[in-house]
C-alpha cells in the first residue's frame, strides 16, 4: 500500500446521477445504478482528505445537460457545500446550437469545462469537434478529451489543429487495454507524441474498468501506464481522477489511490502537484490557490 503523501486532495473526475431524475442509458445492466449523490462521496483517501472534485457530466440524455448542470448545482448547495469545486458539462460541440450552449454554461460559475465523448466515434469525428473546442477557449472554459486508445491518432488531429489557447485534458489515459502487452507499445508512442503539446494534460484515472483478459487489476498492472504517462507529461501535467463511482465496478476510490500514489514515487512536492494543485490550476478551480 502506497499513501497519498499530499494531505489534500482535489479529485478531477467524480460521476454524480439519480436515475429517477435524469436518463443514463449506458448505465443499464452494469450494476451501479446508484443514486449516486455528492454525500455519499468518500472523503478519506488513501489517509489524505478529499478537499473537494469536479463533476465530469455523466452522458445522461442528449437534452438534458443543462437539467444536469442544475440538479448537480443543488446537490452541492444543499449537501457538504463546499465539496464541490466544479462542473464539466455534457455539450453536443457539432450542434448548430453549440456555441449558444456554451455561452449560456460560461455564466454559470461552477462550470469550468466541457466534455463531448469520442469514445466509439467513426475516424475523422474527432475533427468535428475543433469549432467547438475554440469556443471554448474563447470562453474561458476546458475541454475534457474522452477516447479509446485505438482513436488517438485522431485525437492527435484534433489537438494540433485546435486554437493554442485551448485548455485540453485526456481522460483516463486514454483508455488502453491494461496489461495488453502487444498493444502497449502503440499506446505509449501515441500518448508520448501527444504529450508533446503543451496545453494538454492528462488525467491519471479510469484504469480499474479497463482490464485486459490477463489482468488481475492490481497495482502493477496498473504501474506500466501510469508510470509512462507521467513521464510523458511530467508531474505539472497530470492529475489524480478517481472515476468514482465507476471504479466501484473492479476496485475502489482508495485502491486507485495507493496505484497513483505507488507511481510517483516518495516526492511530497510531486504527490501534491498530482492530487491537488494541478486540476486546480488547469480547471482555474475557485479558492483553491
Amino acid at each position: 500500500m502506497s499513501a497519498v503523501l499530499a494531505p489534500r486532495i482535489i479529485d478531477s473526475h467524480v460521476h454524480l446521477w439519480d436515475r429517477t431524475v435524469l436518463t443514463y442509458p449506458w448505465l443499464d445492466g452494469l450494476g451501479i445504478d446508484g443514486p449516486y449523490r455528492i454525500d455519499d462521496v468518500p472523503t478519506l483517501v488513501a489517509g489524505a482528505k478529499l478537499e473537494g472534485f469536479v463533476f465530469v457530466q455523466a452522458e445522461c440524455g442528449d437534452s438534458e445537460s443543462f437539467d444536469e448542470v442544475q440538479w448537480v448545482l443543488d446537490q452541492g448547495a444543499r449537501r457538504r457545500p463546499g465539496l464541490l469545486r466544479g462542473i464539466v458539462a455534457k455539450v453536443d460541440l457539432t450542434s448548430p446550437a453549440a456555441r449558444a450552449e456554451i455561452r449560456r454554461l460560461g455564466r454559470v460559475d461552477s462550470v469550468v469545462g466541457v466534455r463531448h465523448n469520442i469514445q466509439g466515434r467513426s475516424r475523422g469525428f474527432a475533427q468535428t469537434l475543433q469549432g467547438g473546442v475554440d469556443e471554448l477557449a474563447t470562453q474561458g472554459l476546458a475541454f475534457d478529451l474522452c477516447c479509446l486508445a485505438t482513436e488517438l491518432d485522431d485525437v492527435e488531429d484534433l489537438v494540433e489543429s485546435c486554437d493554442p489557447e485551448a485548455r485540453l485534458v485526456l481522460d483516463h489515459l486514454a483508455k488502453p487495454a491494461v496489461g495488453d502487452v502487444a498493444g502497449f507499445g502503440a499506446w505509449a508512442s501515441c500518448l508520448s507524441r501527444l504529450a508533446e503539446a503543451p496545453n494538454l494534460y492528462c488525467k491519471l484515472s479510469g484504469l480499474q474498468t479497463e482490464l485486459h483478459a490477463e489482468a488481475t487489476g492490481c497495482s502493477k498492472d496498473f504501474a506500466p501506464y501510469l508510470s509512462h504517462a507521467i513521464g510523458a507529461f511530467g508531474t505539472d501535467r497530470v492529475m489524480y481522477g478517481s472515476d468514482w463511482p465507476v471504479c466501484t465496478l473492479n476496485g475502489s476510490m482508495g485502491e486507485w489511490a495507493e496505484a497513483v500514489a505507488a507511481a510517483v514515487g516518495d516526492d511530497e512536492a510531486a504527490h501534491r502537484k498530482v492530487f491537488r494543485d494541478n486540476s486546480a490550476r488547469f480547471y482555474r478551480l475557485a479558492g483553491c490557490d
